[in-house]
């Protein structure tokens, strides 16, 4: 691992966000100009450790605003009209993404890898998936049960329909036992 820039050891770490902030906000940006920059907080950095600077965090740091704006507009198109996604989708897509990146690289931002917060990490998303593949099945089952509830309805309902229209051709039935039959059917 690379040694600490003199300007990440000598600034707290708001005060590193906001000179990250400044060096990314000025336009046609070098190594002098970030001399210049340090020095007017009082830090008299070299070209050199101006490279290192700029190797390290300063280039972290844009690496994370990079990632919060493809976040930002990820989290856009799914919130869209067209999308059925939510924020957690967004958050999961995300974490999936740190996840795997640093899974491949062997290494976090701080050089080292957690395991252990990786393998919950992973045991969570199999969760998660696990129960994405029940609650799939469950909606399947139920689907499956309304088409055969709307079927059977529809089997009742034109046996019910025959058996009125048999009722209205069978002679020798009175009109008041007929309408009596009739209403009957229709409440079962």
């Amino acid at each position: 691992m690379a040694a600490r820039s003199k300007v990440a050891k000598t600034l707290s770490a708001n005060a590193l966000q906001g000179f990250c902030a400044l060096c990314a906000e000025t336009p046609n940006l070098t190594l002098q100009t970030m001399c210049d920059l340090a020095k007017e907080r009082g830090i008299d950095i070299s070209i050199s450790a101006a490279a290192r600077f700029r190797d390290g965090p300063f280039s972290t740091y844009l690496k994370k605003i990079s990632a919060a704006r493809d976040l930002a507009r990820n989290v856009a198109e799914l919130n869209s009209a067209e999308s059925a996604g939510t924020l957690a989708d967004a958050a999961a897509s995300v974490l999936m993404q740190d996840v795997f990146e640093t899974m491949l690289s062997g290494t976090d931002d701080d050089g080292k890898i957690d395991y252990d917060t990786l393998s919950k990490i992973i045991s969570r998303l199999r969760i998660g998936d696990h129960r994405l593949r029940e609650l799939t099945a469950k909606l399947k089952e139920y689907e499956r049960r309304e088409e055969d509830y709307k079927r059977e309805r529809a089997e009742r309902d034109a046996a019910k329909t025959a058996t009125i229209g048999e009722l209205n051709s069978t002679p020798g039935i009175t009109p008041e036992a007929r309408e009596n039959l009739i209403k009957k059917l229709k409440l079962m």
